[in-house]
């Protein structure tokens, strides 16, 4: 695996443009595609049909964030906003944001199409000395508060960012826009991007591998086939991995051999 590992699947030698990788994820057509594999994650991958890692992490992020009853999913906000590019500043401007603190709101809002999705942009908005200009320290609070929905210290911390806001409508919009929606759960980047960058790995396994190794290694994980402690004793990386090399390399009879040309 070692061998094989830099040459096919290593981030740098990924052909990240490749339309293959980003037509199979849209369609979800590779089995178990990681954190895409659930009924939530095919719907996300499905919706966004993204198009690069960027994209890919933002989605990994997004379908972890809940909505209220009644209230639009960040996911389905993030399409329609990605759709129509600059509608979250008609927003903005509708709720009383000046043009200046629009401008303020871009470096965080524009990467994500305007549905700030990451703990450390969370952490971002808050330390901006033109928002609510809070310490690091203080940041990082509001996060675990967030994060953990720790329900009775949110109204302290939405009482803190109004008060340092300098303008209401200001503070207004990054709370619905920015904070809100995180309330219960939300991810860092430093999750969402490895994860997705194994999810493209396993959709390589699957769309330029035989088809049948992939799909056979996961059907014997799922139906708990194997010692998962022995599959992992092969190598260091996740179960479903060293199974599939263990198949394609033909190290160990798991069930079927690839048949030898007969004279």
């Amino acid at each position: 695996m070692s061998a094989v590992f830099p040459i096919n699947l290593h981030p740098d030698v990924i052909d990240i443009k490749n339309h293959i990788i980003w037509d199979a994820l849209g369609r979800t057509e590779v089995l178990n595609i990681f954190q895409f594999n659930d009924g939530v994650g095919r719907d996300t991958a499905q919706l966004i049909k993204p198009r690069d890692p960027n994209e890919m992490t933002i989605c990994n992020a997004l379908m972890r964030l809940m909505a209220e009853k009644g209230e639009q999913r960040p996911l389905d906000r993030y399409k329609e906003m990605r759709d129509h590019p600059g509608q979250w500043k008609q927003e903005a401007a509708q709720m009383g944001c000046s043009d200046k603190e629009i401008a303020i709101l871009e470096p965080y809002y524009e990467e994500c199409s305007g549905v700030p999705a990451y703990q450390e942009t969370l952490m971002e908005i808050l330390m901006d000395k033109n928002i609510s200009h809070f310490t690091l320290t203080e940041a990082n609070s509001a996060r675990k508060v967030v994060a953990k929905k720790q329900m009775s210290k949110i109204p302290e911390l939405k009482k803190k960012i109004f008060d340092n806001c300098p303008h209401q409508e200001l503070a207004e919009f990054v709370w619905r826009t920015a904070i809100h929606p995180q309330l219960g759960y939300s991810s860092s980047v430093c999750h969402s991007l490895p994860y997705s960058f194994v999810g493209v790995q396993t959709i390589i396994l699957g769309k330029f591998f035989p088809a049948i190794f992939w799909n056979t290694a996961n059907l014997i994980i799922d139906s708990q086939g194997l010692d998962l402690m022995e599959i992992n004793n092969f190598s260091e990386e996740p179960c479903f991995l060293s199974l599939f090399w263990k198949m394609i390399l033909n190290y160990q009879d798991l069930g079927f051999r690839c048949a030898q040309k007969q004279r």
